[in-house]
């Protein structure tokens, strides 16, 4: 039985002992002339290590391994109680066990340390050595030489004594066989390790296959303890089995092993159904060429190569067999394999599907976002959706939905919207308005809704891109002529016009005389106001020439005096007191009868506030009063007498424009009414210094100084008129 067992290993490990005779499932390989001998000489007598391995004896060799990471051989020794290792120059040598049966501790080198009938072997991925020692253990040799026991415990009759429990705390009794799964556990029969480490085990004597997890627990995952044969398709922990022998798993973590005395090779899935998986429960040899449940088998030993082909040592008849599993997603027809629909390979595989027309394995499957794990079927990253990934969620909506980023951009990505221009935030929901967001109570002026990117809509008689023009009947706000000139438009069709105790206005500020019951003014004072809007500004600039003129010829006169006299002016600097040194004249005359006596025509009149009137000024009847109204304020009163309405009309827009003047070099004119024999007086701030020619009267010269400050001031104020009134 152990010939058997080494053969099928060697022929795993050298592909080239390997000749098919067959191309159906099950195959027979003549071991006669294809075998070569790489370690042994026939003798049992142990004659020491470090010689070619051809050249040193083999007592009852059991088992064999093969160390991938450096391509070595390992070799249970078992009847001189050692594990071998054949280096890849040929060499071989005692990795452990010192020839003597027994056991004196662990944790010390493997070399050192003494083994019990080492019957099989299994390496993990990490290199580390498992053995099954018929001595009730299963040992382990870490990748630094020292040997320990990760189950077992030599202790009593090494009965069964239950599961759940540390596995160095459980008996295993005559362990023959080990195999490792992917998840690192040990499984208990013969010895096998899976791709991560764990341990399987056949033990022997308590008709059992257990497992030692990665933390050290162990459990039964076949076998009730009592041989015999109990059926197929049930939990393997519910199932009879009869002398396990030789354990191995494949690269899914399904468990095979010889259930020896029940002619079986018996598989366990990973969800722990148990079932035969070649063999019919009968010895007798009945050839080959069959299905595996079809062929009578005597099992001793079981391995599985890459390609998950199944080789099985036929004890009885001196056979090593092997079964060809039809590969995954296929299916058996005869004695062919059929792949399933969608899958494909080379060669006799089906390893290979698409998605949507797209490979598997290919970058751009399921819409690159998620992965192809069968025919069509794909499994979607989080918060990505459809049959092949192609859909995905911009806040809530799906980015094949019209509305998805406030129907303004693309969603191209989980929660990733790309907006179309003047589309702002994350879901395109946001836009300005010439600069200003939508939401902000000054968009459009205040005037209307911002209803897409620079797109207002106005409210009713307002227009413009920002709804910042309307008009007062017919003519812009921004026109000098709306409202006739004479009045504010605040609003569409909405002036606001001066108040008048003679005249009234229409709704656009042309005036009506109430003299002559309502009779529009505006046609005859059209043309009035236009000439005015016109002249204003340009006499105001022609004063200003003449000003300037004015004040250079009395500069160049005092100079010449102040030669003449032989004054030298650069010595003369008048204080501030004789600047504003000033005589005043007053004199009650020229002023209407009417306002000097002390007795008044009409109760109402509104000159009746003004008192001690004094007669001041060139310019014509300007007078120095004392307003009553106002706490006796001193003030100036200047009278104008009108001879028609015509010319009260130009006299009021003068005025108007008067009053709305506001700078400290302009005339402040604080009111202005009409009083009785058509004269229009007009409220004036009273300035104490006088006027421009009382200050230079009298002076032999004027300062540089004083030059530069009337030309400033006198700019000013035409600067000012200019830009408010121009």
């Amino acid at each position: 039985m152990f010939r058997q067992i080494i053969y099928m290993c060697l022929l795993l490990l050298s592909a080239w002992l390997v000749v098919e005779t067959s191309t159906a499932q099950q195959t027979t390989f003549g071991v006669g002339n294809y075998l070569k001998v790489i370690a042994g000489t026939g003798s049992s007598v142990y004659n020491g290590d470090y010689m070619l391995a051809s050249s040193a004896t083999l007592n009852s060799p059991s088992s064999v391994a093969f160390l991938e990471s450096t391509g070595e051989i390992l070799i249970s020794d078992t009847s001189n109680h050692r594990i071998r290792k054949i280096l890849t120059n040929g060499t071989i040598t005692t990795i452990a066990g010192t020839g003597t049966a027994g056991y004196n501790g662990d944790n010390i080198l493997a070399t050192n340390a003494q083994l019990y009938y080492p019957y099989d072997i299994a390496v993990s991925q990490l290199s580390e050595i498992i053995i099954a020692e018929f001595g009730n253990r299963i040992r382990k040799i870490l990748t630094n030489g020292t040997i320990t026991t990760i189950a077992g415990t030599s202790v009593g009759d090494g009965a069964y004594n239950g599961d759940f429990i540390p596995s160095t705390s459980a008996n295993v009794k005559n362990p023959n066989a080990v195999a490792i799964s992917q998840l690192g556990e040990v499984i208990i029969a013969g010895v096998a390790v899976d791709q991560i480490g764990q341990v399987y085990i056949s033990v022997l004597s308590h008709s059992r296959i257990r497992k030692i997890l990665t933390n050290g627990t162990i459990t039964t995952i076949a076998g009730i303890g009592s041989n015999g044969y109990n059926g197929d398709g049930i939990l393997g922990t519910m199932a009879k089995i009869f002398s396990p022998r030789g354990i191995t798993v494949n690269q899914l973590g399904e468990v095979f092993f010889a259930d020896s005395v029940n002619f079986r090779v018996r598989k366990i899935s990973t969800s722990g159904i148990i079932s035969t998986f070649a063999g019919t429960g009968n010895q007798l040899f009945n050839g080959d060429g069959l299905l595996g449940n079809s062929t009578n088998l005597s099992p001793h030993g079981v391995s599985i190569n890459q390609l998950g082909e199944i080789f099985i040592a036929d004890t009885n008849y001196n056979y090593i067999r092997k079964i060809v599993p039809c590969p995954l997603n296929s299916t058996q027809s005869g004695s062919d394999c059929n792949c399933f629909e969608g899958y494909f390979g080379y060669g006799t595989s089906c390893n290979l599907f698409n998605c949507n027309g797209v490979r598997y394995d290919s970058s751009g499957v399921c819409s690159s976002h998620g992965f192809c794990y069968a025919y069509n079927a794909c499994s979607c990253q989080d918060h990505y959706n459809g049959s092949y990934c192609q859909e995905y969620s911009c806040f809530g909506i799906s980015n094949s939905q019209p509305n998805v980023c406030s129907g303004f951009g693309k969603c191209t990505a989980k929660d990733e919207c790309t907006c179309n221009s003047g589309y702002l935030n994350s879901t395109c929901s946001m836009f300005k308005c010439n600069n200003i967001l939508k939401t902000d109570v000054n968009v459009c002026s205040s005037k209307g809704n911002c209803i897409a990117p620079n797109n207002c809509s106005c409210q009713t008689g307002y227009s413009g891109a920002d709804c910042e023009t309307f008009n007062c009947f017919g003519v812009s706000s921004s026109s000098r002529l709306v409202c006739s000139s004479i009045g504010e438009c605040t609003a569409p069709d909405t002036c606001t016009c001066p108040t008048s105790d003679v005249t009234t206005y229409n709704k656009d500020c042309s005036a009506i005389n109430k003299q002559n019951n309502g009779t529009n003014l505006s046609a005859q004072s059209d043309q009035t106001t236009i000439l005015v809007a016109v002249l204003v500004p340009t006499l105001f600039i022609v004063i200003l020439i003449i000003v300037i003129f004015v004040i250079i010829i009395i500069v160049l006169i005092n100079r010449n005096r102040a030669k003449e006299a032989t004054l030298n002016i650069d010595t003369v600097n008048p204080s501030e007191e004789e600047l504003k040194s000033f005589t005043q004249s007053t004199m009650i005359s020229d002023f209407p009868s009417q306002y000097t006596s002390s007795s008044k025509e009409s109760q109402n009149d509104p000159m009746d506030r003004y008192t001690n009137l004094v007669k001041i000024g060139q310019g014509g009847s300007v007078f120095k009063v004392n307003d009553t109204k106002c706490n006796n304020e001193v003030k100036a009163i200047k009278v104008v007498r009108f001879d028609n309405h015509e010319d009260l009309n130009v006299a009021m827009r003068e005025g108007i424009q008067l009053l709305k003047m506001n700078h400290p070099n302009v005339l402040k004119v604080n009111d202005f009414f009409i009083g009785n024999g058509q004269i229009l007086c007009i409220d004036m701030t009273y300035y104490e210094m006088g006027d421009l020619n009382r200050l230079i009267t009298g002076s032999k010269f004027c300062s540089e100084l004083l030059i530069a400050q009337i030309l400033f001031q006198s700019c000013s104020a035409l600067d000012y008129i200019f830009i408010n009134f121009g």
